[in-house]
């Protein structure tokens, strides 16, 4: 499915930039969004 793809894509985009956030912010609104990734990856998996 195209649109797994995609955010699988994203989610490791994101988690490669995420090395590169500071440090403050890596480990509140880092881990907020890769958490909210990986819960839209997962809704779509359960729902392909």
């Amino acid at each position: 499915m195209l649109v797994i793809d995609r955010t699988y894509q994203l989610l490791k985009w994101f988690l490669g930039r995420l090395e590169k956030f500071p440090r403050a912010h890596r480990y509140g609104l880092g881990q907020q969004i890769e958490r909210r990734l990986y819960a839209v990856f997962d809704a779509l998996l359960r729902a392909g």
